[in-house]
């Protein structure tokens, strides 16, 4: 029988894993990147406008560590292996990310902070 391989597994690497690796490895990945952009929604919509004096810091946690280091890689590389099945879980979670930051986006003191959400929003057609 043909062994499967999984493209999102093996594109920047040379080891090959067997199909239910590559399954788990991919399905790990999903997840993370649903539990990151679930957890900035959160900080986003609910715990920034409380804490909204004092939120700077969280700000720029969420802006650079989280967005910029941890989410849009991830997403990156979902839509590229997404872009072979026709699927939109890249598109669809940076919109959401982009939604809750909407009212941020446009102030002066997050500007430059949120250029990488911008950007990755209008490279996927957000």
């Amino acid at each position: 029988t043909k062994r499967e391989t999984n493209k999102f597994v093996t594109k920047d690497g040379a080891i090959e894993f067997d199909s239910e690796t590559n399954d788990a490895i991919a399905y790990a990945s999903v997840v993370q990147a649903k539990e990151l952009c679930t957890l900035v929604t959160n900080m986003l919509q609910f715990w920034y406008p409380i804490i909204r004096d004092k939120a700077g810091d969280l700000l720029k946690f969420v802006f650079t560590d989280i967005i910029s280091h941890r989410i849009i890689p991830v997403i990156q590389t979902l839509q590229t292996i997404s872009n072979e099945c026709n699927c939109d879980l890249g598109k669809t979670l940076i919109s959401d990310v982009l939604d809750a930051a909407s009212g941020l986006l446009d102030e002066e003191e997050w500007m430059l902070q949120a250029a990488p959400l911008r950007v990755a929003a209008q490279t996927m057609g957000q």
